[in-house]
């Protein structure tokens, strides 16, 4: 299974830079918001994709912050556990407490919540 993945993963790539997911058809739509019209946490992640393969840092940021800001915690987690070991500061956020989903689950809640408020400056959390 993981060999699958990581021979799918630079297809997938290819395609996603290749194609902009806000014009093509292929690429699934929300579920949430097709049926409910709020914007759940991952909304706007795949064009935020597509925007940072091209390089367009500020637009995958628009796009969607919170995946755009959790992958990049998740991507420097190796690196900080190198720099400061099993540092107290490491377990107290979570990293190896356990208490990292819950975490992330709260925050993405949050995020989805301040993203469907219809008012400056929570409207430009919408991608």
């Amino acid at each position: 299974m993981r060999l699958l993945v990581l021979l799918a993963l630079p297809a997938v790539t290819a395609v996603l830079f290749a194609c902009d997911p806000a014009a093509t058809w292929f690429f699934p739509s929300c579920p949430l918001r097709s049926l409910t019209g709020w914007l759940c946490p991952a909304c706007g992640t795949l064009r935020a994709l597509h925007a940072l393969l091209h390089g367009h840092l500020g637009q995958a940021f628009h796009d969607n912050a919170f995946v755009l800001t959790a992958g990049l915690a998740a991507a420097g987690r190796p690196a900080w556990e190198r720099l400061h070991g099993s540092a107290t500061a490491v377990r107290s956020v979570g990293f190896r407490s356990g208490r990292l989903p819950g975490w992330l689950l709260l925050a993405a809640a949050v995020f989805a919540l301040a993203r469907n408020i219809p008012v400056e400056p929570f409207r430009w959390l919408a991608p």
